[in-house]
């Protein structure tokens, strides 16, 4: 069973990714401060069609996914069975450095707690005290080793038309890498769930490197290049971004939101200009609304991007920790497909 380990500072002396690597992947890509009203609306999600079925198979067939359209991006939702139980609708969401399940769920499955006292974790606009252990999952037909996740309480998540957790890049990184087709409502992943990491990383990804042949069909439109975090268990992935005046920051890859954002603190800095009305504030239980700003042409771990409306809110630990925003699925999905390869630390846009 893969087991989350407790956290250890850092050693004296260690370079700043390494130093910030426990703070930034503590989960969450949108800390919504003063927008954490009432929740919003609920998203409705449903399985897919056809996925009624607990059976894993074994292998890495597609998983079959539903999109619902948010604002300008969608909520990706897969299957997932735990314990023989459900199936569960599940968010993909690489910007959770952590996989989360309801806490309505962990009661009827009788999950026991993982014995530790873990730190708190926010994950939007929640904030996470527990964790629990799953002994056996999967995620659509693809089994999922054990392991320890965080628990949700406070009615965000497993409420009707909503989902009951969300996979993180913890898991979704055991696989190597991973296709998620927007069109075709589908997530492949390259290979069987490998170990996670134990120890601490950070890879920076080279666009000299070849894409997965399996999961890139033809020439992609773009390719952005990545830091891929890694720490007890947990991962995640950040690209450099320069909205505005071009002055790059790291941005995290975030497939669990609809909508792109930036830091109050980078968009007066680098003098973004409001746009157009506040908009709902992104994210897992956030509610009330939120101020946007205009990108102007900005980039992405090397690859153009046009300008769009990003959303202002608070990055988790902002200028601190140096995560200054997000890119969500109002970018990624309008490239029909993406593929992210968390060994080359690359992000294939457009994948044919």
């Amino acid at each position: 069973m893969n087991r989350t380990h407790p956290r250890r500072p850092e050693p004296p002396g260690a370079p700043a990714p390494i130093r910030h690597l426990r703070l930034v992947v503590g989960v969450a890509a949108v800390v919504c401060g003063s927008a954490c009203g009432a929740p919003r609306a609920a998203v409705p999600v449903a399985v897919p069609a056809g996925s009624d079925r607990c059976a894993a198979t074994g292998a890495t067939p597609p998983v079959p996914l539903t999109a619902r359209r948010q604002g300008a991006g969608v909520v990706e939702v897969a299957p997932v069975c735990i314990d023989g139980r459900g199936p569960y609708p599940f968010e993909i969401d690489t910007g959770a450095a952590q996989s989360v399940v309801d806490s309505g769920v962990v009661a009827a499955l009788h999950l026991p707690a993982d014995g530790q006292t873990p730190d708190a974790v926010g994950i939007d606009c929640a904030l996470l005290r527990r964790r629990a252990v799953v002994g056996s999952w999967s995620l659509g037909p693809v089994p999922l080793a054990g392991q320890d996740v965080l628990v949700a309480a406070g009615g965000w998540f497993g409420r009707r038309g909503r989902p009951d957790g969300l996979i993180g890049s913890d898991v979704l990184s055991r696989f190597g890498a991973l296709r998620i087709d927007f069109r075709l409502h589908r997530l492949t992943v390259l290979a069987p769930e490998a170990a996670a990491a134990t120890h601490a990383s950070v890879l920076t990804g080279s666009a000299t490197q070849s894409p997965p042949p399996l999961l890139v069909h033809g020439t992609p439109q773009a390719v952005a290049t990545l830091t891929v975090l890694r720490s007890g268990g947990t991962a995640l992935a950040t690209a450099s971004s320069a909205p505005g005046s071009g002055r790059p920051a790291p941005f995290v890859l975030d497939t669990g939101s609809w909508s792109s954002s930036v830091a109050p603190a980078f968009a007066s800095a680098d003098g973004l200009r409001p746009e157009g009305t506040p908009v709902e504030a992104p994210g897992v239980g956030c509610g009330g609304t939120v101020p946007v700003v205009d990108s102007a042409s900005w980039q992405l771990g090397g690859a153009a991007l046009g300008a769009r409306p990003l959303a202002v809110v608070p990055a988790p630990g902002g200028t601190e920790q140096g995560v200054e925003g997000t890119v969500g699925t109002d970018v990624l999905s309008g490239y029909g497909s993406v593929v992210l390869d968390y060994r080359t630390a690359l992000l294939w846009l457009g994948a044919g």
